[in-house]
């Protein structure tokens, strides 16, 4: 008596800590999870992204200082010919030469009346800012997967924990009906249904299994983590009570201005350019013998160009259109995320209720479980009404888990659309 008690009691303790999560020594496993999240090969691909708009932008920056080129050529004619330029001083004394050099440089600085440059450079800062915003959602979006595939995996292991006090419970009253059976206290029928109890545990127990290698693989794709993981109960955070601009928002803000610049960069490009030149040349030539000629020149000026292409109007118009379609599309984005996080918020409050409700009923669960058994164990109560109990218990243990998990969830799902900061994500769920 004293012994099946001491087991009893054991057993109550191990299901105890499986439901409450008490280890201290790995409450920052999430944390590092998240850490190595931050790696990711998608993440970094969207850095390079952030990289290349920015160099991009001072690539457009870059123009306001023109740009230049150096030059040489060398060439061999069939006969001398007129070295250098011709000019009221060369006619005097024209040099001519078979054999003739060339080396010089040419700049160009534009002058941005028509505010092309300008326009140019708009547009690669408003694609900074896109690529900008990209990044963190890729980050957060990465971020939320590998919580998620933690809590889910939290649930499962908690429930297979149960599922396993459970098993050993009902497989030691199993023992004792077998052997009331032998002495015939109890009927074959107690003894086919406790044995088709087990057989049912055991299959739940392999479609869990399942379920928690599924959810290790989701999280080893999100973090690089391997194998079970030691934390209990992942802190819920307290969900904010400020509404701001959700990050969908901000992005559809970023690329609408973006298609804004473009459309205006493509209007300006129809505009006349004007931008001054300046070259400097100087020629070698060399004939068979005779003094060699090596005459200079330089030039300074300015070009004005004005585009002649149909098809540049027609490009302008449709730039024109897609920055209308970005505005448009600005609104439906607010109003979508408005949703998302009515709806986020309303299964956030549910899981917490039914989490504090569950919690209750599992200790409650629990004490039934085991006054029911001490109750059949004397005779008074049917093995159908215990093992009714503890498919009860079990019940009510995957809810209190699931509910946690979808508290979880919905608090980082809600983070990605606000857009919060990876150390402020991570740092949510420190405490």
């Amino acid at each position: 008596m004293s012994a099946g008690l001491g087991l009893r009691t054991r057993l109550a303790a191990a299901l105890a800590l499986a439901l409450a999560g008490l280890p201290v020594a790995h409450a920052s496993e999430l944390g590092e999870l998240l850490q190595q999240t931050l790696t990711h090969p998608s993440i970094e691909a969207r850095a390079q992204d952030t990289l290349a708009a920015r160099e991009a932008l001072a690539a457009q920056t870059s123009r306001y200082f023109g740009g230049g080129a150096a030059y040489a050529d060398v060439q061999r004619y069939d006969e001398a010919r007129f070295t250098g330029v011709l000019t009221s001083a060369s006619l005097a004394n024209p040099p001519f030469a078979r054999d003739q050099y060339r080396y010089g440089v040419s700049y160009s600085l534009p002058i941005d009346v028509f505010g092309a440059v300008a326009a140019a450079r708009s547009r690669a800062k408003q694609d900074l800012a896109v690529a900008e915003l990209a990044e963190r959602q890729a980050a957060l979006l990465k971020l939320h997967q590998a919580t998620s595939a933690y809590v889910e995996l939290q649930a499962l292991q908690r429930r297979l924990a149960a599922l396993r006090v459970q098993r050993e419970r009902i497989a030691l009253t199993a023992e004792r009906v077998r052997r009331e059976v032998e002495i015939q206290q109890s009927s074959q029928l107690d003894q086919h249904l406790i044995e088709s109890e087990l057989a049912r545990l055991q299959a739940d127990e392999a479609r869990l299994q399942a379920a928690v290698g599924a959810a290790e693989a989701t999280l080893k794709e999100a973090s690089g983590h391997e194998g079970t993981i030691h934390d209990a109960d992942t802190p819920i955070p307290a969900w904010p009570l400020k509404r701001e601009a959700t990050l969908p928002e901000h992005s559809a803000d970023a690329q609408g201005a973006a298609a804004e610049a473009q459309a205006r960069e493509a209007w300006r490009r129809l505009w006349p350019s004007l931008s001054a030149v300046a070259d400097y040349t100087h020629f070698d030539g060399r004939y068979e013998g005779s003094a060699s000629a090596e005459p200079d020149t330089w030039s300074v000026g300015a070009r004005i160009s004005i585009p002649l292409d149909a098809s540049a109007v027609r490009q302008a118009r449709a730039a024109s259109a897609q920055a209308e379609a970005a505005a448009q599309e600005r609104l439906a984005v607010a109003r979508e995320a408005e949703r998302q996080l009515s709806s986020l918020h309303a299964s956030y409050d549910s899981a917490m209720a039914d989490a504090e409700a569950l919690q209750r009923e599992v200790e409650y669960r629990e004490d039934v479980v085991h006054t029911q058994s001490e109750l059949q164990r004397v005779g008074l109560k049917s093995l159908e009404d215990v093992l009714h109990n503890e498919r009860d218990l079990q019940d009510a243990i995957a809810r209190l888990a699931a509910a946690r998990a979808q508290a979880v969830a919905a608090w980082s799902a809600a983070a990605v659309l606000r857009g919060i900061g990876d150390e402020q994500y991570i740092a949510s769920f420190q405490r």
